[in-house]
């Protein structure tokens, strides 16, 4: 009975240990990669020798691993990868059909194993595993293969963020000056080509991102903290390409907003977008709108894209989601001025008092009661109007496949141009 009982313990032990042999193994390789790296940083191997030896880091990985069909470059399931790599660090619906060269939209939720394993000055190295659609007769099995993605780093002069900061504000001084057509429209290219500038910062950058953002805006510009909630929605699904919409929507903000954006995702290497020739909007041109017409506004324009990207006119469907921004943003700007539409209602009722209970309102000061009643009633309209603004927006997706979370978003606010104007009042 006792040498059973032994037995038992040294299975049990062996399964314990094995997986812990593993993730050494696993650990050993990719510091092999690192060391690479480091060297071909200081100059000691060039690229082809480092290509080299992450090419033979990864074919022990996959030997460590298990990898089957070594002959296609290594194939693994995910079992085989999660218990290593861990949770995935996201999930997509495109996956890679193997032998056809095109992705294709799955019903299902893929994993992707994407980590950073080396970032230096000149190069940033990711160890990736990607899914793909492997057909064999008539099934279709869901593989993947590791692979280390080596990223060259642009120089940080190149990237000149703060310089072209400057220059956003010499053109938004320019058009502030004379706010003409082809003044706004020089602005807002470049306020497009610096968001695309700082992203690339940003990615070859992934230290921590409150770091990065002090480096660029200054401490001193660093806003409250704010607690979002999301909606990723799949709009359209072409051959070739998806279209998503995010909402985004702020209910503990003290200005309660809400952003709603649409871009299109390219699948696959024949996909190539239009040029683009959008119109130009401002939420200055729909400030006059009530709120009824902006909702049926928004609403025909999504349906009008629908319709652009059926018809395969790429380029007309984008233009319209900028006139969906002007119409949103000047939406959220007019559910939170409500100031003098409260100031009109107490100014009503002001005119109604009696002689004598105007005498007792000014004895018993009572402008400044007034004034914590008017605070409050600017709060209560401003919550209504933002919980009619959102309703609008759950209902139009309410049918449409969607993902929604919560996060933490931390703001930045770095004011380039700011004009006081002085009025005889």
């Amino acid at each position: 009975m006792k040498k059973k009982v032994i037995s038992a313990l040294v299975v049990l032990s062996l399964f314990i240990l094995i997986p812990c042999v593993l993730a050494s193994s696993i650990d050993d390789e990719i510091q092999k990669v690192t060391h690479y790296a480091e060297e071909y940083e200081t100059g000691n191997i060039n690229y082809v020798q480092l290509l080299v030896y992450t090419s033979a880091a990864r074919q022990n990985l996959n030997e460590i691993l298990g990898a089957t069909g070594k002959e296609e470059g290594g194939v693994l399931k995910q079992e085989q990868l999660k218990p290593i790599l861990g949770e995935p660090t996201d999930t997509r619906k495109w996956v890679w059909v193997e032998k056809e060269e095109r992705e294709k939209r799955v019903d299902y939720d893929v994993p992707v194993w994407e980590k950073i394993i080396f970032d230096g000055k000149k190069i940033q190295i990711k160890l990736e595993a990607w899914p793909s659609l492997f057909t064999k007769k008539d099934t279709e099995d869901l593989i993947y293969r590791l692979n280390f993605m080596i990223n060259f780093k642009k120089p940080e002069e190149e990237l000149a963020i703060t310089e072209k900061i400057n220059n956003i504000k010499s053109l938004a001084e320019t058009f502030n000056s004379n706010p003409s057509s082809a003044n706004a429209e020089a602005l807002a290219k470049e306020s497009v080509n610096i968001e695309r500038n700082f992203e690339s910062y940003y990615r070859q950058n992934p230290g921590k991102c409150e770091d990065i953002m002090k480096s660029v805006f200054g401490s001193e510009n660093q806003r409250q903290s704010q607690n979002l909630f999301v909606q990723q929605v799949s709009f359209y699904q072409g051959e070739d390409f998806e279209v998503i919409a995010r909402l985004e929507m702020c209910d503990d903000c003290e200005w309660n907003w809400i952003n709603l954006n649409l871009w299109l995702e390219g699948r696959g290497p024949g996909f190539k977008m239009q040029e683009e020739n959008s119109e130009m909007f401002s939420p200055k041109d729909f400030m006059n709108m009530e709120s009824s017409s902006i909702e049926e506004e928004i609403t025909n324009l999504l349906k009008e894209i629908r319709q652009c990207f059926e018809q395969g006119k790429t380029s007309e469907c984008l233009s319209k989601n900028q006139k969906i921004n002007a119409l949103n943003n000047a939406w959220n700007e007019k559910s939170n001025n409500v100031w003098p539409e409260v100031e009109k209602e107490y100014e009503l009722k002001r005119e109604t008092l009696s002689e004598e209970e105007m005498q007792k309102f000014n004895e018993n000061y009572g402008w400044i009661k007034q004034e914590q009643e008017k605070r409050k009633r600017v709060k209560e309209l401003m919550k209504k109007n933002y919980e009619e603004r959102k309703q609008f927006y759950l209902s139009l997706f309410s049918d449409y496949e969607k993902k929604e979370f919560y996060f933490t978003q931390v703001e930045w606010e770095k004011r380039l141009i700011e004009e006081f104007k002085e009025f005889g009042k």
